[in-house]
């Protein structure tokens, strides 16, 4: 027996990504306001903004990749763990 002959042609399939890319605020909420959330003293506050100084071009990059946004989440968590993770992080 014999089976229909292969066509040749072009998919019909989008393979483009479909995930949608949000900002940094979407991951980031209050970014400006993680040196504060950590702080446990006053004097804490200017090292703070000098991490997330540091984070956000990293930070950015992530919210423009093609990561999952679970992912992008995770280290967004994992980054705010670092300046003090044992206070509530901004929702």
């Amino acid at each position: 027996m014999k089976g229909k002959p292969a066509k040749a042609g072009t998919s019909k399939v989008n393979h483009a990504s479909t995930r949608p890319h949000h900002d940094l605020e979407h991951y980031c909420r209050d970014l400006n306001g993680w040196p504060r959330s950590w702080m446990g003293e006053e004097k804490d506050v200017p090292p703070g903004e000098k991490l997330v100084a540091c984070f956000r071009p990293f930070l950015q990059a992530l919210a423009a990749s093609d990561l999952s946004p679970k992912t992008i989440q995770k280290y967004v968590d994992n980054l705010w763990a670092l300046g003090g993770g044992n206070h509530s992080r901004p929702q």
